[in-house]
């Protein structure tokens, strides 16, 4: 229903497990939108303490396990050549930078952010360092979305795939 609302076209849904997907279609898709489970921070509301009910530090640390395995599964579908968007409502640098610097750091040859310029007054580069650790310089080209009247918090990274990723 949303494809027809928003008039996608040449979409093609995939029902599976998003971590193995790669196995049946390596180096399958020009584009892989990865719209990532994660703990929702970026939902939070100070007027609204409903809004972090549910959220703990587990909740992070499960949700950093999976979007590490989804987007490694993401990167290894994707065509060279290709891209991939990465987001969450979240503001935790373990479900964001941290996420995207470790796969980055695996193929460091093969991959290359690139920049997100939307013209959004909320919008702001994302990380390159948190409590301690450093992160590639690249990750500024990331997005980091502060929640305000009209959108939740939000993080969004694009990713070019320039050479193939998969071992024979």
């Amino acid at each position: 229903e949303n494809m027809r609302l928003h008039a996608a076209e040449n979409v093609r849904p995939f029902f599976q497990d998003g971590t193995l997907t790669w196995r049946h279609r390596p180096e399958y898709f020009d584009r892989v939108l990865l719209d990532a489970p994660c703990s929702s921070e970026g939902r939070f509301r100070a007027d609204n303490p409903e809004t972090t009910r549910y959220w703990s530090l587990k909740k992070i640390r499960d949700a950093s396990r999976k979007q590490r395995r989804l987007l490694y599964s993401g990167i290894q579908c994707l065509k060279p050549g290709g891209r991939l968007v990465y987001s969450t409502c979240s503001f935790a640098p373990e479900e964001n930078e941290v996420v995207v610097n470790k796969l980055m750091k695996k193929f460091p040859q093969a991959l290359r952010i690139v920049p997100i310029t939307m013209d959004i007054a909320a919008l702001r580069a994302g990380l390159t360092e948190w409590e301690g650790r450093v992160f590639s310089d690249d990750l500024s080209l990331a997005g980091r979305i502060v929640p305000d009247d009209l959108m939740d918090g939000f993080f969004v990274c694009c990713i070019e795939k320039t050479e193939s990723t998969v071992t024979p």
